[in-house]
Parts: C-alpha cells; structure tokens; sequence
C-alpha cells in the first residue's frame, strides 16, 4: 500500500516509541509485554493519519483508563474529540493529583488505624487481679 508521508512518519514516530519502551523496560529488569501497532492502515480506522492525532488519541485512552482506574468508572461523558491534546494531559494531571490525595490519605487512615489499634490493645491488656498484684510496688 501506497502510504502518504504522514502516515510513513506516524509509523517511523510509533516504532520509535515502541522501542524506547523496550529498552525503558529492559533497563528496569522487565520484559515488555505489549507495543502499539504502528501500521497506518490500522490507525486510519481510527481517524488517525498523522502524529498529532496519534498523540490526541493517545492521551484520550491514556486518561479514558486512568480514570477508570481511580474512580471505578469509565467517564463516558467526555466530549475528547472536542478538547485539544493540551487539555487531555491536564485532566490526565488531575488525575494524578487525584492519586497522590488518595494515596496520602489511605496512607493517614492506615496510620490513624494502627494508632487506635495499639491505644486498644494498651488499654485491654491483661492486668492480674489478685490480692496481691500490686505488693511489689507498694513495698518499694
């Protein structure tokens, strides 16, 4: 297939990028185990014919997931064929502000959790109650 020069630099561009994963999970002691399909005809499915709309499509799956991620539901409502590249990677930073409060909080529960739990066990732990529990210190 005859491919137009956009489409040949949208490919060259996602080989690129696949293999800067590669080598980014390779330093990291991983394998990888999934690329992007960088056959033009692929993307042109998806209306995509060039980098920049790579990119918007990108970013829009990127914060399409990640959302889900942290709120359990897909956010359907967003109008992403509307909004500009610029504008998906600042809801995808919100997002990761989203994450950082959550993970700060859990991190405070968990810590007001081990608190409260030590505070009980300190409270109900075992004191002898005999006649003579106490003589030790009394005679002292």
């Amino acid at each position: 297939m005859n491919y137009t020069e956009d489409q040949i630099k949208l490919k060259a561009f996602i080989e690129e990028q696949n293999e800067l994963s590669r080598k980014k999970a390779e330093e990291a002691g991983m394998k990888l185990l999934t690329t992007t399909v960088s056959d033009p005809e692929h993307w042109a499915k998806y209306g995509v014919h060039n980098i920049e709309q790579f990119k918007h499509e990108e970013a829009a799956s990127i914060h399409y997931d990640y959302y889900k991620e942290l709120n359990g539901i897909r956010p359907r409502w967003m109008k992403y064929d509307k909004m500009t590249t610029a504008e998906i990677k600042y809801e995808i930073e919100q997002l990761d502000q989203q994450a950082k409060d959550q993970e700060k909080f859990e991190a405070e529960q968990k810590a007001k959790e081990e608190a409260e739990a030590k505070a009980r066990k300190e409270a109900n732990k075992y004191q002898p109650n005999n006649a003579f529990s106490g003589l030790k210190d009394m005679m002292r």
